[in-house]
């Protein structure tokens, strides 16, 4: 009881997981980035895509059975997205299960008006993202198009990404086409 009162205590979420307390947040989570608008040399080529591979997992089970609410780290995620998208290229947003993007809203800098502009920019591609699998078995024939594989960091990509085929497919892929490979965080640990 007196760790909620003094904002100790973790939230419990409608879902039955636990968000960062109070405390946690307020110690932890900026409202603003540093992010500055810098001006790239536009990237005029004609490899101008970059896969983005999110998790669409939320809930990462921990060791003592109760339920961590994760997902993408936003600014893991968008942050890198604002440099390259000033860098004149585009993304393909995509899921393991072409479920919906998972972010830890938690963690949103609710203050950075272009870490916002660029989340709502993309949010209908983030609610409706492909499917790793149909980007492996219809976009593997547009190569020339891509330049790089981005997998942000948050805590969700820990809970399928290690171990989810198709990941393990487009990494290779990737690799094998020359194509950058971006990871933040502690996406593969």
């Amino acid at each position: 009881m007196l760790k909620k009162i003094l904002g100790f205590a973790p939230k419990l979420e409608s879902d039955g997981s636990y968000s960062p307390s109070k405390m946690a947040l307020k110690m932890g989570v900026s409202d603003k980035t540093d992010f500055e608008n810098v001006t790239y040399k536009k990237y005029g080529g004609k490899k101008s895509k970059i896969l983005v591979i999110f998790t669409d997992k939320k809930n990462l089970k921990m060791e003592n059975g109760k339920y961590f609410s994760t997902g993408n780290h936003p600014v893991e995620a968008l942050l890198p997205m604002l440099h390259l998208k000033n860098a004149g290229f585009e993304f393909v947003i995509a899921t393991p299960t072409g479920k919906p993007v998972v972010f830890e809203m938690w963690a949103f800098p609710k203050k950075d008006e272009y870490v916002k502009a660029i989340y709502k920019e993309l949010k209908s591609n983030f609610e409706k993202p492909i499917k790793l699998s149909d980007f492996i078995n219809t976009s593997r024939e547009h190569t020339d198009s891509y330049s790089a594989v981005f997998v942000p960091g948050g805590h969700g990509a820990m809970i399928d990404m290690p171990t989810d085929e198709n990941v393990g497919k487009i990494l290779r892929f990737a690799h094998e086409n020359d194509l950058f490979t971006i990871s933040l965080c502690h996406v593969f640990v």
